[in-house]
């Protein structure tokens, strides 16, 4: 066979040797890409804010105190509130290095903490919470003073929150005869010894907002209750004791009479028996200064009240007015 004639045999045999699909196949084709997914941003922090407070009752000229060895409640709220944060309260007095605190902030947004007032110095606090991704930064101060009892000032509070409470204290930083005949009724109020001591668990009473006295009426306007168990008279109006005072009710053999009754009638001076400032309120019972007033039931049936307090009394009630004497 000629030459020639082989070359075209030779071709097609090459072609018939190769896979079935690369004789159509042109260049590879490239890959399909996904586009990619745009990254969601992390939510901007909430901003912050917040209050803090000493918990006390006792407050003058705005500024807040405790008695010396108590132990003081800082309480404070976070707006808006962000679950898990955390704000540390810096407690700072003079000469000492800060004690340092962290208050978890609770459901709500509240916080607190307590600390012990070992001195009678005034307590700066400082809360901080530091900036995190959920919340930003803020702070607030506050401040509590701590006080030993029978100081000057310590007078002053304890004569403040006394009158609060419907004792008539009087006012100043002195210890007074006038401020011991109102412990005399506090302490009479709640069954504690009767006594002119102002110590220590009065003032923590005093400072805490307790001892008032309970009135059996508060709803029936101004008026006066003689308390016999407690040996004090109080005197009310628009539902609490306005001024309450030590008296002495008559002694077993000569006892005061028990009920409802109005005043008719008022004497001013001192009468032949020695009554002072008398405002009558059935027959001859009446409420009047006396220059003996014991601690206990040792009348003649009227109530006896120190002739120190008995103007102020005399004063204060009105012709008509309501008395209830119950034992």
């Amino acid at each position: 066979m000629p030459r020639t004639a082989l070359a075209p045999l030779l071709g097609a045999a090459a072609a018939l040797a190769l896979p079935a699909g690369a004789i159509a196949a042109g260049p590879p084709t490239p890959p399909t890409q996904q586009p990619s997914a745009t990254p969601v941003p992390a939510p901007a922090p909430q901003p912050g804010k917040t209050s803090l407070t000493v918990v006390s009752k006792t407050t003058l000229h705005g500024r807040r105190y405790l008695l010396a060895g108590d132990t003081a409640t800082v309480v404070g709220r976070v707006t808006p509130y962000v679950a898990g944060q955390v704000v540390e309260i810096r407690i700072s007095t003079p000469g000492h290095r800060p004690a340092r605190v962290n208050a978890e902030v609770g459901k709500g947004g509240s916080f607190q903490t307590r600390f012990r007032t070992r001195r009678a110095v005034t307590y700066s606090l400082y809360a901080k919470h530091t900036a995190t991704p959920q919340q930003g930064a803020f702070t607030a101060k506050a401040g509590v003073s701590a006080v030993t009892p029978g100081t000057r000032i310590a007078v002053v509070l304890l004569k403040q929150g006394m009158r609060t409470l419907g004792y008539t204290a009087g006012n100043g930083p002195s210890l007074t005869g006038k401020l011991e005949r109102s412990v005399l009724a506090f302490r009479k109020t709640n069954g504690m010894a009767r006594t002119y001591s102002v110590d220590r668990t009065v003032y923590a009473m005093v400072f805490a907002g307790r001892g008032a006295f309970p009135l059996r009426y508060p709803s029936v306007g101004k008026h006066v209750e003689a308390d016999l168990s407690r040996q004090v008279i109080v005197l009310a109006a628009k539902g609490h004791p306005v001024a309450t005072y030590p008296t002495s009710s008559g002694k077993p053999s000569t006892p005061t009479v028990l009920g409802h009754y109005h005043f008719y009638t008022k004497a001013a001076g001192t009468n032949a028996k020695g009554m002072y400032m008398s405002n009558y309120f059935i027959r001859g019972y009446a409420i009047h200064g006396y220059p003996e007033v014991p601690t206990y039931a040792a009348s003649h049936g009227c109530l006896r009240v120190p002739n120190a307090d008995a103007v102020e009394i005399f004063n204060q009630i009105d012709l008509g007015e309501s008395i209830w004497v119950y034992p």
